[in-house]
């Protein structure tokens, strides 16, 4: 598959870092052992149809199954083009239902306990774990997040940018940018964090472990977050579920549907009711309900010597 190589050569400067780095790897790990010594038109359908049986063998998820036969079919679409192939033969490739992202939220009680032990132990890295918790935002958009960003009148917080796979991308996963609701529980910790960046030489609101600008911040905000639940006895979760259990209490408490949407920056409610589906009660509106409830968790002052605000 020589071809190969030519192809990502010719994408990366219209794709994704992220994408393309993705790609790369697809090819490393799976395509190029099994195709490498073929050309590209005797590669079948059956062929691919084998890969996807011994992948699905190996125990590889049915994502990453999916992921591979798309990369796959992506570089046959341009063999096509090229007038190298005749039809893509993952058109009509059966890949194992990819089952959607499992929500496994935090209680209450654990979320108020995880809050306490941060802003005790690690009180500058407390805003950053308030932040996910209370807006539901992406690690990779917590990371990207500048002081300019926030507005503090209108109590707004607008992503502009994200932070993944070591670079930074100036658009959201879904959309270009997005404006959420800054509720009440979140402005103290917002406002004690200035003291630890605001007068940075850089305009990030939060930092690595190391006090640089975030540059792969799932595994950065993994190194403190696993820790701190072994610390509390609390079964893990990976720190992306602040995001699943800012939706859960928020649909919980009765906001509605269509504030979460805008809160998360799903394209659709589809996506809500399929993931959060057990959690939609009747509506409500504009997330004074979350912030009640959310205020309720907050550590009260005789409960820890680094209170926030």
């Amino acid at each position: 598959m020589d071809y190969a190589q030519g192809w990502i050569d010719s994408i990366s400067p219209v794709r994704a870092y992220s994408t393309i780095t993705e790609y790369e790897s697809i090819l490393r790990r799976e395509l190029i052992p099994r195709f490498g010594k073929k050309l590209l038109e005797d590669i079948k359908r059956k062929d691919i149809q084998a890969l996807v049986a011994d992948m699905s063998n190996r125990g590889l998820s049915p994502k990453t199954i999916s992921n591979v036969v798309q990369c796959l079919s992506a570089l046959m679409t341009n063999a096509y083009h090229d007038e190298l192939i005749e039809k893509n033969p993952c058109s009509l490739v059966r890949v194992p239902k990819r089952s959607l992202a499992k929500a496994d939220p935090f209680a209450p009680e654990d979320i108020r306990s995880i809050l306490k032990y941060f802003q005790k132990y690690r009180p500058t890295e407390v805003a950053l774990i308030a932040t996910g918790f209370f807006t539901g935002a992406r690690l990779s958009e917590l990371a990207g997040l500048q002081w300019g960003d926030i507005d503090w009148n209108k109590k707004q917080i607008t992503f502009r940018r994200v932070i993944t796979h070591g670079k930074q991308k100036d658009r959201l996963k879904t959309c270009e940018t997005r404006t959420i609701d800054l509720i009440e529980p979140l402005i103290p910790y917002l406002e004690a964090q200035k003291g630890n960046t605001f007068f940075g030489p850089d305009d990030w609101v939060f930092l690595n472990t190391e006090g640089e600008p975030f540059k792969w911040p799932g595994q950065d905000i993994a190194k403190r977050w696993k820790p701190v639940l072994k610390a509390l006895g609390i079964r893990y979760r990976g720190p992306g579920q602040m995001r699943h259990t800012f939706a859960c209490r928020a649909l919980d408490q009765g906001e509605s549907e269509a504030w979460v949407v805008t809160m998360l920056g799903h394209a659709s409610r589809e996506m809500v009711r399929k993931v959060y589906g057990n959690w939609i009660p009747e509506p409500g509106s504009g997330g004074s309900k979350l912030a009640a409830m959310m205020s309720e968790e907050l550590p009260s002052e005789n409960e820890s010597e680094n209170q926030v605000g």
